[in-house]
């Protein structure tokens, strides 16, 4: 009878949850995939990334963070900042990272308050889809400092060539598509 319950309650959630979904974009994001990178994918791009000391990390959309957390693990001399516009995985970052030094953000990266979180970032990490990466190019223009370094997780910025492509995982004989694939990086962007 309570493995019954639980899983009503487990249920009613998640309806309740879709429901609201329906109602307001703020609780989930249809502007990054829903399924999330893959450790063995995180854990062999922090490997074959060397990040400097004192290197501010940002990653944009940050979901559940577990991109910030495995550069937390890798990176203790840097700072690992994350902005999620939606509050459910928001809130789950919140209590997953709550004893790392990560820094969390509830907002939306077009607010003119991240103008001054992008500033910081010397290194930045986005696993968004094409149409939302097209629309953060010109902002990472206009807001990063020369030298920055972005980060894009399976689909690359629209119109820029990237300076160097990591491959996670080979594309060869894969009957769907699996998430976590390549890093696209991109060097001096910025402007100013």
């Amino acid at each position: 009878m309570t493995a019954f319950l639980v899983a009503f309650a487990g249920i009613l959630l998640l309806l309740v949850v879709s429901l609201f979904a329906l109602y307001t974009k703020d609780i989930v994001s249809i502007d990054a995939p829903i399924i999330f990178s893959g450790p063995k994918s995180l854990q062999k791009f922090f490997r074959h990334y060397s990040f400097p000391k004192g290197s501010i990390f940002l990653d944009i959309g940050s979901g559940d963070g577990r991109v910030l957390q495995c550069f937390y693990k890798n990176n203790k001399e840097g700072a690992a900042i994350g902005i999620e516009k939606a509050l459910l995985p928001y809130l789950l970052s919140k209590i997953l990272l709550r004893k790392t030094g990560v820094r969390l953000y509830h907002m939306d990266i077009f607010d003119k308050k991240s103008k001054e979180v992008l500033q910081q970032a010397s290194h930045i990490f986005a696993y968004l889809y094409p149409k939302m990466l097209e629309r953060l190019g010109p902002l990472l223009k206009e807001h990063l400092e020369r030298g920055a370094t972005i980060f894009c997780l399976d689909f690359p910025l629209p119109g820029i060539e990237a300076s160097q492509v990591i491959f996670l995982q080979k594309e060869e004989g894969r009957l769907f598509h699996e998430f976590g694939r390549k890093v696209y990086v991109y060097k001096n962007l910025g402007g100013s």
